[in-house]
């Protein structure tokens, strides 16, 4: 029986609207974000689905039975910045989904409903899960040590990231961003505490002065990605923070520097993480100080598998025109769903919610930053039209 999810999605437009808006107002950062969580829960119970919280605030359920399993997932939370879009259901807390997860939950609560009217179609399980924390880092990783990758282990897993504005250039909104292998870098955000010994600024011989270690420090880091990474391997090292004094005739005592390191390479990764720490610890000893480092965040890069990437082009190209098939370069982004890529063979994409030729100039992360709610019953129709379809097609999966 051949399941027509564009059409059966497209008639939930109405109903998507509206639980995105709610979403979007709720707002919510890292794990906190229970109203989320409990309308996610309420809707999945409405659908006919038995809901399990995990990790704090994430939400598992399956549809179907038995071998083989495709996990969907989308992220919920939103990032700690205040909101300029003027809508009038724009969060007010301090909140905002200028990233578009309130989409992502959108249109995986629809997916998880056009999947339970088929249910009996299914010819193997799919497993919906629902993060948090997906801005912090730690949200991924929660989820697996909480067990969603087994009972029923998961063989594959797919999940969308919407791409917005700046982001999308000439992609009309439904239009997908393709990049099989690499597709996000790594990003281990990394922080220096330097100690010096602090003194008046008119005899500098007392003291050790943290700038001086900090800025040395700085310019260590920058030899290392000039000097010591070959050409072809693509990696930064980006400082972000550098924070030390009160006065302007004190020498500090203590200064911090924070940045992150992003690559696709696991070696070139584990290299540079241990260069950052040999640097920065030999360099404030020279300078007769003392320095030590801690990794905020560790996240590993995203890797889209070639074969299943060959799935997810031809279940696209079912339910859309091939000319909005646009096949990108890597990003230099980095997403969390990576704790799922590196465990299992997985997919993440992006899906165009809106470019600037529509009249969507702002991309992620800006504060006027939002979405053509035109697409998003697309995204519903192309979760369900992949797991439908990869079910079927790997049943020898066992």
């Amino acid at each position: 029986m051949k399941l027509d999810f564009m059409m059966a999605a497209k008639q939930l437009e109405e109903e998507m609207i509206e639980n995105r808006r709610k979403i979007h107002s709720f707002g919510g950062t890292g794990f906190d974000i229970k109203p989320t969580m409990d309308l996610v829960v309420s809707k999945l119970k409405e659908y006919g689905y038995e809901p399990k919280v995990v990790a704090k605030a994430g939400v598992v359920c399956t549809a179907g039975s038995g071998k083989p399993v495709i996990m969907l997932r989308a992220d919920m939370d939103a990032l700690p910045m205040n909101e300029e879009t003027g809508l009038p259901f724009a969060c007010k807390n301090g909140t905002a989904h200028t990233c578009g997860h309130d989409a992502h939950t959108t249109m995986l609560l629809a997916a998880a409903k056009l999947i339970k009217e088929n249910e009996k179609e299914l010819k193997g399980t799919v497993k919906f899960i629902f993060q948090p924390a997906e801005e912090t880092g730690d949200g991924a990783i929660a989820m697996v040590e909480a067990g969603v990758l087994e009972d029923p282990k998961v063989d594959a897993a797919f999940s969308m990231h919407n791409i917005v504005g700046s982001e999308c250039p000439g992609m009309p909104t439904g239009s997908l961003r393709f990049t099989p292998g690499p597709t996000y870098t790594s990003n281990d955000a990394y922080e220096i505490t330097i100690k010096g010994h602090g003194c008046h600024g008119a005899k500098p011989e007392e003291g050790v002065d943290a700038i001086t270690i900090g800025a040395n420090i700085v310019a260590g880091l920058h030899e290392i990605i000039a000097m010591e990474k070959m050409p072809k391997e693509c990696a930064v090292m980006t400082l972000g923070q550098f924070i030390s004094g009160d006065a302007p005739n004190v020498i500090p005592e203590t200064a911090v520097l924070r940045g992150t390191i992003r690559t696709y390479d696991e070696k070139v990764r584990e290299q540079l993480k241990k260069r950052l720490v040999e640097v920065s610890e030999g360099v404030a000893k020279t300078y007769r100080g003392s320095a030590s480092v801690r990794f905020i965040y560790e996240i590993p890069s995203v890797y889209s598998d070639l074969k299943m990437s060959e799935d997810i082009k031809k279940y696209y190209l079912e339910i859309m025109p091939e000319d909005r098939l646009f096949y990108t370069a890597p990003s230099m982004a980095s997403e969390d769903f990576s704790q799922y890529s590196m465990r299992v063979p997985s997919v993440m994409v992006g899906l165009s919610l809106g470019c600037p030729e529509e009249g969507f100039f702002y991309g992620g992360h800006h504060p006027k930053m939002t979405v053509n709610e035109e697409g998003l019953y697309i995204g519903a129709a192309l979760y369900a039209q992949v797991a439908y379809r990869w079910l079927e097609d790997h049943q020898d999966i066992k």
